[in-house]
This record gives structure tokens, C-alpha cells and sequence, in this order.
């Protein structure tokens, strides 16, 4: 994904009629949401499980200004997982 893609493609689905978007990827889709500011709600797994150092392949390209503020808005836990939504609140 080029970084003026996620922008074009949200604004297309929006223009469709869809306004709830469910976004499942990885960090290059993550950072490309994030830095143009398109995440309005972040659900977060949390897993017992160490798994070690992982490699870094990708460059840090692009840094926010300012980190983007997110408010907990619902907590689950079972079998010792947690399950974490973070929203924007109201706008």
C-alpha cells in the first residue's frame, strides 16, 4: 500500500455508504491508518504467551507529530487474555 492509498480507499468506502470500517492487518496497514489519522476505534488482544525478539525489517518512515489520545471504553479477560477497546470518544 502507498501512503496516499489507505486515504483514497477509506474515502471511497465512505462514499459507498460504509461508515463502520474493520481494518485487519499488520503494521504497514496500522501505520498507514495511523499516520493519516483514520482510526477511530482500536480493539487490542492481549495474550499470555513470551514469544522473544522479533526482526525489524521496515524503517521508521513516518513519525506523528503528537501521539493520538484513545480512551478505554471496554475490558473483557478470559482464560487470561485480555480483551481491550479503545475509542476516540466523542469528537
Amino acid at each position: 500500500m502507498t501512503n496516499r492509498e489507505a486515504p483514497l480507499l477509506i474515502a471511497t468506502l465512505r462514499d459507498r455508504g460504509l461508515r463502520r470500517i474493520l481494518c485487519e492487518g499488520g503494521p504497514t496497514l496500522l501505520d498507514e491508518l495511523i499516520v493519516h489519522d483514520l482510526i477511530d476505534e482500536m480493539c487490542l488482544t492481549l495474550a499470555p504467551r513470551m514469544a522473544g525478539p522479533q526482526p525489524l525489517t521496515r524503517e521508521q518512515s513516518c513519525l506523528l507529530d503528537m501521539p493520538r489520545k484513545l480512551t478505554l471504553e471496554h475490558v473483557l479477560s478470559h482464560e487470561d487474555y485480555l480483551y481491550l477497546r479503545y475509542g476516540r470518544g466523542p469528537k
